[in-house]
């Protein structure tokens, strides 16, 4: 008589989309793809080769969704394009055009935006990383998803004086 055995795989913790990069690396790869493949559409596979990879691995995955969450390449269907926001920020008519668009990019994922209005004219906080594995980010990668999202923030100008503001704040501050 045989004993059928079951192993269950063990799951993989699922965590809340957020980007790998913080803004400003992604708006280096975003340039990249321009250069090497114009406006588009493009594939992943193309977009994975514009970026230095010869095949749409992890890294590669990682990169195309991170321009994706911050609203810099638009999907339609299995096709990407430059956004309108990222040509705001690749060919602004003025500074004050890239800033805004640069904020509104920092602003666009989820998780940061959730966490940009709930700490608005506050510090960062110290327990950061507890607040975001309250979010649903896993345990593994809550120190380096606080360090994205605070190197986005101050990469974006969203940190003024060490407190987060949102757009309309941030733009005050600087003028007044």
């Amino acid at each position: 008589m045989r004993t059928k055995i079951s192993f269950m795989k063990k799951g993989r913790e699922r965590s809340t989309p957020n980007p790998s990069i913080a803004i400003g690396e992604a708006i280096a790869h975003l340039q990249e793809v321009k250069s090497a493949l114009g406006k588009g559409p493009y594939s992943r596979d193309t977009i994975a080769k514009a970026l230095g990879h010869k095949l749409l691995t992890g890294p590669a995955a990682r990169k195309i969704a991170a321009l994706a969450h911050y609203n810099l390449l638009e999907r339609r269907g299995d096709a990407y394009f430059l956004s309108p926001l990222s040509e705001e920020i690749l060919h602004p008519l003025s500074e004050e055009q890239k800033s805004a668009a640069m904020k509104k990019a920092a602003k666009s994922p989820r998780l940061f935006a959730k966490l940009i209005s709930k700490f608005r004219g506050q510090g960062l906080p110290s327990m950061l990383d507890n607040i975001l594995m309250r979010e649903n980010i896993s345990s593994n990668s809550a120190s380096e998803v606080a360090k994205i999202f605070t190197r986005t923030l101050e990469e974006a100008g969203l940190i003024v004086n060490g407190i987060i503001m949102d757009e309309a704040e941030s733009l005050e501050e600087s003028t007044g």
